[in-house]
């Protein structure tokens, strides 16, 4: 299976290659698993005052619980999406923007701004760091994500 998946990587994938749909494709995605979560959660909560057997004060406690949850699950794919655009334009940068495929694949934001510029690409000291601070937000969902209690949150703008 490994080798399978080695060689979709190092030698199918750019068949195609990324491309800017892939950002509306996973923005659609990630909306719809949002759009049903949402509706999850409201039927979850009209059965909960549906019910007879719990008393008011439960109820606003499952209420509360099933709100928090449900907004865990929206972080979670808030930040799968985030890391999956910080991915797609990584890619886009090298297989769509630049004029020509650098010699061995490069790893990295800082390496990708590095090839664009050698080959002549101009980049603002402003640009440069606001491209590599969304790639450091990507790496950080990578290697560090936050934990489910955390207190910061993603919300579509």
């Amino acid at each position: 299976m490994r080798e399978n998946l080695r060689d979709i990587g190092e030698n199918q994938w750019w068949i195609y290659g990324p491309s800017e749909e892939d950002f509306l494709f996973t923005m659609n995605l990630v909306k719809d698993f949002i759009s049903a979560n949402q509706a999850k959660l409201q039927k979850e909560l009209d059965s909960l005052y549906e019910r007879s057997d719990i008393d008011e004060q439960s109820a606003c406690e499952v209420h509360d619980d099933l709100t928090h949850y449900a907004w865990i699950n929206e972080q979670y794919l808030w930040q799968f999406c985030l890391w999956r655009l910080q991915g797609i334009f990584e890619s886009i940068v090298i297989s769509r923007i630049a004029p020509r495929q650098p010699e061995k694949p490069l790893f990295g934001m800082r390496s990708k701004i590095n090839f664009m510029k050698g080959i002549g690409f101009e980049l603002t000291q402003e640009e440069e760091d606001e491209l590599l601070a969304w790639a450091d937000l990507r790496n950080a969902l990578s290697h560090a994500p936050p934990r489910t209690i955390q207190s910061w949150a993603v919300e579509r703008r």
